[in-house]
């Protein structure tokens, strides 16, 4: 069995792990452990450990926004358009979950906000 030691200090992870891990991170990381991994590496977890309840918050803040919104639901149909999962007959459709967390995003990061890609 693989271990990853995780230490976090001061909103710095530092990621201990064994010949194996490392194997498995430049092969790909296998699918189950993928969201594990993926939020300890890039310090989402830490970040959420701080800030809990901060995703849910500036979500709530994001839907009163109409202007940011309305730019989201015009978009959305467009985004991934080849893509089964974000298709509205898709079950479950991803498009309520992308919706969230570009609405959040764009909430969060006032400056950058919401911007419509243009292929």
């Amino acid at each position: 069995m693989n271990v990853i030691i995780v230490y976090v200090c001061r909103n710095l992870t530092l990621l201990y792990y064994n010949i194996s891990v490392k194997r498995y991170i430049r092969k790909g990381v296998p699918n189950e452990h993928r969201s594990y991994v993926w939020m300890m590496v890039s310090g989402a977890q830490t970040q959420m450990d701080v800030n809990p309840g901060y995703y849910h918050r500036v979500l709530l803040e994001g839907q009163s926004n109409t202007k940011l919104v309305d730019t989201v639901v015009t978009d959305l149909n467009r985004t991934f358009p080849d893509n089964v999962k974000f298709r509205t007959s898709a079950s479950p459709c991803l498009q309520q979950t992308l919706h969230n967390v570009l609405v959040a995003y764009g909430q969060h990061n006032t400056s950058v906000g919401y911007c419509q890609v243009v292929y």
